[in-house]
């Protein structure tokens, strides 16, 4: 296997964004792949330094809104106009469910969240429901939750509180304050 597609498998498994694109037609470097990571950083080229510096703008897109297409390219060579098709594939993280409060309702809505590919934090400042044996399946619950450790993107997070208590949560720099019950 190759070193880009071992990076792209270990981005995956960590379960952190990336986009590859690939040149699909061209006059030159048909097959050429680059890797782009949050933060437009890279791995690989496409053989074009202009075609690259283009590619990593749609690419970047393209990592948060998991697309998949086409994108065509007109750059200005040494031998004039050349024309690239290249092939980009986002691939998102996964999205972040907060559930404020371990309570009964918490356990088998971590599982479900689990199973729809969500990753999922459970805060409770209760130590007795942070146990192993109440969430076999998920994470245990933290007494707190701070942005820091948290992956953030530019969405916001969607939440679940299920315990009857004012709950804030710092996302993005605000306070916002949530208050709701199943």
């Amino acid at each position: 296997m190759s070193k880009l597609y071992e990076e792209l498998r270990d981005q995956l498994n960590q379960e952190k964004g990336v986009a590859m694109a690939t040149v699909v037609r061209g006059i030159e470097h048909v097959g050429a792949k680059i890797l782009v990571f949050p933060g437009k950083r890279t791995d690989g080229t496409l053989g074009n330094a202009a075609l690259d510096a283009r590619v990593i703008e749609d690419a970047d897109h393209a990592i948060w809104h998991g697309e998949a297409d086409t994108h065509t390219y007109t750059i200005e060579g040494s031998t004039g106009t050349e024309t690239y098709d290249v092939f980009i594939e986002g691939f998102p993280p996964p999205p972040t469910l907060i559930i404020v409060g371990a309570g009964h309702i918490a356990i088998p809505l971590t599982t479900f969240a689990k199973t729809l590919n969500y990753r999922v934090e459970v805060v409770d400042a209760r130590a007795a429901f942070a146990t192993r044996e109440r969430f076999p399946h998920g994470p245990l619950p933290r007494p707190s939750i701070t942005v820091s450790r948290l992956s953030m993107r530019a969405q916001p997070l969607p939440h679940v509180s299920v315990s009857r208590m004012l709950t804030n949560l710092s996302l993005s720099g605000r306070m916002r304050y949530w208050r709701e019950w199943i």
